[in-house]
This record gives C-alpha cells, structure tokens and sequence, in this order.
C-alpha cells in the first residue's frame, strides 16, 4: 500500500495512536469494515467515517456505476468503458481492448455439477 500522510490541525491522543495503527493495519489487509467496528466498539467514536478502499472501481464496474448514479446494463468490456466515462478514470492497462481478445472461458456448471466438473477436470 503506498504511503499516505493526513493533514489534520489535530493531534493523536489517548488511545488514538493505538486505535489508528490497528485501523492501518486493517486497511492494508483488507479488513477495513472489521477494523472499523472494532475501533467503534473499542473507543466508543462513532464519528461518521469515510473508508477508502485500495480495490480498483474497475474491478466491480456495476456495483461502482450504480453508486454513482449510472446505470450498468451492460457487460464486460462495455461496463469499463462506461465507467472509465462516468469517471473520467483511465482504466487498467490490462483491461483496456479486452474486448477485442478471444474469449478464454465459455462455460458455465451448475452448483450441483461443480464437484463434478473439477474433478473430470483434474483427471
């Protein structure tokens, strides 16, 4: 996770110190609604909270184009296309022209077959 550095006319006290490392350290692990809970019910700070997440919104298009008031009836490559508008984002690297790629995997297995399938597959 690369370095931050908050700006703020406030300083740390009590066990502020403690609770943010904690916080951190949740964030880098991807623990963040956890830490947060727990910082909550640790220090009784119920401030409201803005987390931000280190996941790339081009990772979860549609829920992304929906939060923000688009819509997301599209697939795949349209979908980071029209996020990447919405936004004014450049999309990864790795997925830009992903459409004009051959498809890799077509199939789909139902639940109840998935045992199944994995094991003819590993055969």
């Amino acid at each position: 996770m690369p370095d931050f550095e908050v700006i703020s006319p406030y300083e740390p006290s009590g066990d502020q110190p403690e609770a943010i490392d904690t916080l951190v350290q949740g964030l880098e692990n991807g623990i963040d609604e956890q830490v947060l809970d727990d910082y909550r019910s640790e220090t009784g700070d119920a401030t409201p909270t803005v987390v931000v997440s280190t996941a790339s919104p081009f990772k979860f298009c549609d829920q992304v184009l929906r939060g923000i008031g688009g819509t997301a009836d599209a697939f795949g490559p349209a979908l980071i296309r029209r996020l990447s508008c919405e936004t004014q984002i450049d999309a990864p690297a790795p997925l830009t022209g992903l459409d004009a790629r051959p498809v890799r995997f077509g199939g789909c297995v139902d639940k109840a077959q998935m045992l199944h399938t994995v094991d003819e597959f590993l055969k």
